[in-house]
């Protein structure tokens, strides 16, 4: 098998990585009842997004696009196939942060930096969208110096690629570029 490495970038910019990557952060709760969230899940979910807001300009300068999807488990399959342990549990580019519910009630314990509360500390929730902000970042960097999609794949692709050293300036649906 033979690899070709490509100058992968989306902007004209070497080095400049692609616009737009997202960093998909799930936020997994629990359906209580007829509740698909509750009051700490809530309290979580805005620490989480005062995370991203702090973090959001590094993102953009890295080109990548910060989003929390909210998924939900409502049996105990679903909780086995998502291994979900507690709710609230975010998980991004293979990080987790999630409490823990010590005495099988609803009171949550987060620990961070061995300090154990019962709310989610602004600082903890920063710590994990900065680990998965650079594992993204470090994904998308392994798979732009490779070269990313293959010449071939490019034709097929709808985002435009900018060219490198004479190469075509664009390519159509049909597999034809000029």
């Amino acid at each position: 098998m033979t690899a070709t490495a490509h100058a992968a970038t989306a902007s004209g910019a070497a080095g400049t990585p692609a616009p737009n990557a997202p960093l998909v952060i799930d936020y997994w709760t629990v359906v209580m009842g007829e509740e698909t969230s509750c009051s700490s899940c809530d309290e979580t979910l805005t620490v989480l997004n005062g995370a991203i807001d702090t973090i959001r300009p590094l993102a953009d300068q890295l080109g990548i696009t910060v989003k929390i999807t909210p998924r939900t488990v409502s049996t105990w399959d679903q909780a086995l196939e998502h291994r979900i342990t507690a709710s609230p549990t975010m998980r991004a580019e293979g990080i987790e942060l999630c409490p823990s519910h010590p005495d099988g009630t609803e009171t949550r314990r987060w620990t961070w930096r061995s300090e154990t509360t019962n709310s989610l500390q602004p600082q903890a929730a920063l710590d994990f969208v900065l680990q998965a902000l650079c594992a993204r970042s470090r994904q998308l960097g392994d798979y732009l110096s490779r070269g990313g999609p293959s010449l071939y794949l490019r034709r097929f692709l709808s985002a435009p690629v900018t060219p490198e050293h004479g190469q075509a300036t664009s390519c159509g649906a049909g597999g034809t570029c000029s």
